[in-house]
């Protein structure tokens, strides 16, 4: 069997589709996985025929078997937002650069076998000992030749910041030796902008041009800006001039935002404002690569170019979507959408086991922000959760209380919907409120402290009146519940109005 991986969704939490060409030459969709975090992905690499590396950007990494679909090593990095990793081009190996939260923060690339994701061996970068440049991208390393190592450097990475001097940190892993080259020009690597495009067979990079840009005139006379990009050679970072790409014209650059008066001005001054208005135009170039002795540019708008050897520019459209065939569990895993599954029927004493060990296993069970659970029916219908939850809230109201715990203890709002706007587990909740038994009313008051109100919608409409109705308005632990969260919310003038809300219903 022959396995493919690529990148599903991205938002709310990311997913992976895994393909398999099976003996037929058709290539199905056999798994559909749900990161377990919210966290953006960093790594998503075959490793071998038949596994897969994931990662996201607070360090946490993943192997995969993928004809079994189990996961067999994991590893834990102190890292956040700042990292890039990649597999090693002879496959044996990771290589992962990051700000090492546990040591003040220091830049460094830690290498982990590819198979276990154990860690093998670490550098700096770079030694703060030698060098004092200390603005490295991480997001992305360099691999141009064998056994070095090449990470952008840039001051301004910020915002805008306006254009500062560039240069690579090039790392001997051999050796260990290390030394900063610059670039000529300048650059800027804030995350917004596309990073060099290297290309080793022909020696040659690519880079945005924060130079002035040409001005041509278009068949109606009107004014039109050359965005241009600048070459180097890889072997010294010399410059080799230019590469003309696309034309704007007025309502191109007012379409991305851009002050086309001042790009359009064949008088302007190369200064901070013309520099930052290019950066505006500069943000809409999502993608710059290699394909081949091709370079290939991707614009917000949607158009893409390719710019062959000899200069000539081709635009193609965007790649049809592709339509797999799916096996039935791949599809259920796909339409859970990060959910738990969970059969009810005769049995609820069982179907309440199983979520409770879901809920005592919440870290690992969590699917990015989301945390629920999808019931239906033994043939496949879905089943109302909060009717579910109320009816067997009198004789099992244990269970239900048991399950609040572990979510309260994570310290971490998750949700029940994919808008964010339901708390995990908050129909548990209410049906616990049902009960109207004393000895819960402190638990529901953690459960509504431990929640993000700023962020949720379920307290309001309906969590906390049903308190207020089932235990009496009057009662003082729902006065200072209601306090509580009318304390969250500011307070107001129409405090009275808000209380008496409760009482009249």
């Amino acid at each position: 069997m022959q396995y493919r991986i690529e990148s599903g969704v991205t938002d709310p939490t990311p997913t992976v589709l895994v393909l398999e060409t099976g003996e037929d030459g058709l290539e199905r969709v056999i798994w559909h996985l749900t990161w377990r975090h919210s966290a953006p992905l960093v790594l998503l690499e075959m490793v071998g025929n038949d596994h897969m590396v994931v990662a996201d950007w607070d360090g946490r990494f993943e192997l995969y078997h993928l004809p079994t679909r189990n996961r067999i090593a994991e590893q834990k990095l102190a890292a956040s937002i700042r990292i890039g990793a990649r597999v090693a081009d002879d496959g044996r190996t990771i290589q992962v650069a990051y700000a090492d939260e546990d040591h003040y923060s220091v830049d460094v690339l830690e290498i982990l076998d590819a198979l276990t994701l154990t860690r093998l061996k670490r550098f700096e970068l770079p030694d703060q000992d030698v060098f004092t440049q200390l603005d490295l991208s991480l997001r992305q390393i360099f691999a141009p030749y064998p056994d070095q190592l090449w990470f952008y450097d840039c001051e301004a990475n910020f915002g805008f910041d306006a254009p500062a001097e560039q240069a690579f940190f090039q790392l001997n892993l051999a050796t260990g030796e290390a030394e900063f080259r610059e670039l000529p020009g300048l650059g800027n690597a804030n995350d917004d902008y596309c990073l060099p495009a290297l290309n080793p067979k022909q020696n040659l990079g690519v880079m945005l041009d924060w130079g002035r840009q040409p001005i041509v005139s278009n068949e109606a006379g009107e004014p039109e800006l050359v965005l241009c990009l600048a070459r180097f050679q890889l072997d010294d970072l010399s410059d080799q001039g230019r590469i003309t790409t696309r034309r704007f014209d007025r309502a191109a650059l007012e379409q991305c935002y851009a002050d086309a008066d001042l790009l359009l001005d064949p008088d302007a001054e190369l200064d901070d404002d013309y520099r930052e208005a290019l950066g505006d135009l500069l943000e809409r170039l999502t993608e710059l690569y290699w394909q081949d002795d091709t370079l290939c540019l991707h614009f917000e708008d949607g158009q893409h170019l390719r710019i062959l050897p000899n200069g000539e520019m081709q635009t193609f459209g965007d790649a049809p979507v592709p339509q797999y065939e799916w096996t039935p569990l791949a599809r259920f895993d796909r339409d859970l959408e990060g959910r738990i599954p969970v059969f009810v029927g005769d049995d609820d004493l069982r179907s309440l086991r199983q979520m409770g060990q879901a809920c005592d296993d919440i870290a690992r069970q969590r699917r990015g922000q989301r945390f629920a659970f999808a019931l239906m029916s033994s043939d496949g219908s879905p089943t109302d959760q909060a009717a579910f939850f109320q009816r067997v809230a009198a004789e099992h109201h244990a269970k239900l209380a048991a399950m609040l715990e572990p979510f309260i203890a994570l310290d971490e709002m998750l949700y029940d919907d994919l808008n964010a706007g339901y708390a995990a587990l908050c129909h548990v909740a209410e049906a616990l409120a049902t009960t109207a038994r004393a000895e819960y009313l402190p638990l529901l008051t953690r459960y509504v402290e431990a929640l993000d109100l700023d962020h949720e919608l379920f307290v309001d409409e309906s969590l906390l009146p049903a308190i207020a109705r089932h235990y009496g308005a009057a009662t003082p632990g729902v006065k200072a519940l209601e306090h509580y969260v009318r304390d969250w919310h500011g307070g107001d003038e129409e405090d009275d109005e808000y209380e008496d809300e409760y009482e009249d219903e």
